[in-house]
């Protein structure tokens, strides 16, 4: 599971800083002749702030406290407010605006005007990146959902049957243990020579109940020995006329 979280770690950092170096590849490959300037290096720190800013706030808040708990018209609120304000900002149409310009310039050539009417107006590659930001942080965001939804699930199915095997320790155990209790008992009175063997296979079965049990695995001699001692003390209860049959074949070694 630790795996699983590292590596949707490393994939957020990866998808991060894609989206935030690819403005840097448009701006060289549309200006080869400029150099990072001490200008171009300010405005590009405010890009990176800026969605940075929006992606946190969309997995830390907007995206748990509003689409999560079923207030899905904020949350659709809140994102057109957010892409409203990019796409009247214009931030990397402002970030490869040059320095003695005006206006700052569109993502891509303004196309000349046809029937009389302006070409596009929106900063393309900031609307897309914001949008792509927002898809990332709903991707990660939901499997990290999952998992966690996944990892209640297994926990409440542990649970429940360690409760029902609990449940069915307390049935079973104090009835089989009183059973046994009387048998020996029967057995001490009448001086029977089987009394001292019987008291030390209760011993062993009840220490390997309580030491052994409770692991995930057991050696396959302990389980065969603990099974050997409850039909020898269950044939304590038996008459002559009930006839047991036990045997056991193989190497149980290992």
């Amino acid at each position: 599971m630790q795996t699983k979280v590292r590596l949707e770690t490393n994939i957020e950092i990866i998808a991060g800083l894609l989206i935030l170096a690819l403005p840097l590849f448009i701006f060289f490959g549309q200006n080869q002749n400029n150099s990072l300037s001490v200008a171009v290096a300010v405005r590009y720190l405010a890009f990176c702030l800026l969605f940075s800013g929006i992606y946190f706030l969309h997995t830390k808040v907007l995206f748990p406290k509003f689409y999560l708990q079923k207030r899905h018209l904020f949350y659709f609120s809140a994102l057109a407010i957010l892409l409203i304000g990019i796409a009247f900002v214009r931030p990397f149409d402002y970030f490869i605006a040059q320095p003695n310009n005006s206006a700052p310039p569109t993502a891509s050539p303004m196309p000349p005007p046809q029937n009389g009417r302006p070409g596009p107006l929106l900063d393309i590659v900031s609307i897309f990146l914001f949008l792509l930001a927002i898809v990332i942080g709903i991707t990660i965001e939901t499997n990290k959902q999952l998992r966690l939804t996944i990892q209640r699930a297994l926990l409440a199915e542990t649970e429940k049957a360690q409760a029902e095997l609990a449940f069915l320790k307390a049935q079973v155990n104090p009835h089989f243990l009183f059973n046994i209790l009387n048998n020996v008992y029967t057995l001490a009175l009448i001086q029977d020579e089987n009394t001292a063997p019987s008291i030390m296979k209760l011993s062993n079965m009840m220490r390997y109940l309580t030491d052994e049990a409770g692991n995930d695995e057991v050696t396959l001699d302990q389980e065969i020995a603990c099974m050997t001692d409850y039909i020898d003390l269950q044939k304590l209860r038996l008459t002559d006329k009930t006839k047991v049959e036990f045997k056991v074949s193989g190497s149980l070694t290992d």
